[in-house]
């Protein structure tokens, strides 16, 4: 990566293209990386004369960092200034169901995936009151939430459940929490790209039994009216987008939430063909996804012509004290839709300010 210069080496097909979009993947309570990497874009695309008035969040806002709140905030902030729009991602999924159910096991698997820090962070802002309960259960599990950990956890959880269910309703009931949680999409489609947080194939599209012509378009009806009932205590549909894949864990199919790039590499030569029929039929031409980290933004390509790109580089400080995550300036009118001209038209701008292009884009490992 070179650091960033005006007028470098850009050409003109380049400065054309002034409508870009600036897409950010996981970002886990990061808040300092996400002012970094937003400030060293609007740098960049004054230097370079672009524009970009939107930004992709590809989900997974929350958990791991100690700045959930504060990211959730800036989020909100963003809006004032330009068109965001906020994907949910499978952290975000387990905030919820932890939250609403008041369920031990789901606040369980939450608090095991990070979810303490954020907990921590929500209740600073919103309910202090709760600190003495959260300091007693940081000093309970200071070695870490590990799978033995799990009874003494649950009896803990039951010794202080008044107070815990307490805290869960005064975060939902906040005003900052509510406006995240129900603005959030299941996807974003523009200009034949499909943004969604993990991923997408044949088996889930077919499982829901959406028409050909219109999966797409069903699938985020669907996803809305399965929020909002989950927001009112009803899971029933929205169980469906938050199933842990066999990747992760679990022993479903693949959802949307939980898909990774192993997931991909596992479907066969006829799934993958069918899968890109159906993105075909909606218009996709790449799919851009977070979830699944790689140490670099590297693609996966389908027998023709679509592909998907993997972006969470995955260094945050939510990771490691060295931290580079970034965003993906992505021009909002492409001038070809052939794969080598889009690439060279898309930048990677990470938080210290550096930049690169694109055009290199490697490979998925097989």
């Amino acid at each position: 990566m070179s650091l960033s210069n005006p007028n470098s080496f850009f050409s003109s097909p380049f400065l054309s293209q002034r409508d870009y979009s600036l897409v950010i993947p996981d970002v886990h309570g990061s808040v300092l990386s996400l002012n970094e990497t937003v400030f060293s874009t609007q740098k960049f695309a004054f230097e370079e004369g672009i524009n970009f008035n939107d930004i992709i969040f590809l989900g997974d806002f929350v958990d791991r960092g100690r700045y959930s709140m504060e990211v959730i905030e800036k989020v909100l902030d963003l809006r004032r200034s330009y068109n965001v729009v906020t994907l949910m991602g499978n952290h975000e999924a387990l905030m919820l169901r932890a939250l609403v159910t008041k369920d031990f096991n789901n606040f369980y698997a939450w608090i095991f995936n990070g979810g303490f820090k954020t907990l921590v962070s929500l209740a600073k802002y919103i309910c202090p009151r709760f600190e003495k309960l959260l300091h007693e259960m940081s000093k309970k599990f200071s070695t870490g939430f590990k799978v033995s950990c799990k009874d003494s956890f649950f009896d803990f959880f039951i010794e202080n459940f008044s107070e815990f269910i307490s805290m869960f309703d005064e975060i939902l009931a906040d005003r900052k929490i509510k406006s995240f949680l129900s603005h959030l999409q299941l996807t974003h489609f523009e200009d034949g790209n499909l943004f969604i947080h993990g991923g997408i194939d044949v088996n889930f599209i077919e499982s829901r039994s959406f028409s050909v012509e219109n999966w797409l378009t069903e699938m985020n009806l669907e996803f809305s009216n399965a929020l909002k009932m989950a927001l009112n205590g009803d899971f029933t549909l929205f169980n469906y987008y938050d199933t842990a894949s066999k990747s992760s864990g679990g022993s479903q199919n693949a959802s949307p939430f939980w898909y990774r790039n192993k997931d991909f590499k596992r479907l066969n030569q006829v799934e993958l063909i069918i899968t890109e029929d159906y993105f075909k039929v909606a218009g996709v031409q790449r799919l851009i996804v977070g979830h699944s980290i790689v140490d670099e933004v590297k693609r996966f390509q389908f027998p023709l012509d679509t592909s998907v790109w993997f972006t969470d580089v995955g260094m945050s400080e939510a990771y490691s004290t060295f931290f580079e995550q970034g965003g993906i300036l992505i021009p909002k009118r492409l001038s070809s839709t052939k794969s080598k001209v889009f690439e060279s038209e898309v930048f990677y701008i990470d938080s210290f300010g550096f930049y690169s292009s694109l055009s290199n884009v490697v490979a998925l490992e097989s």
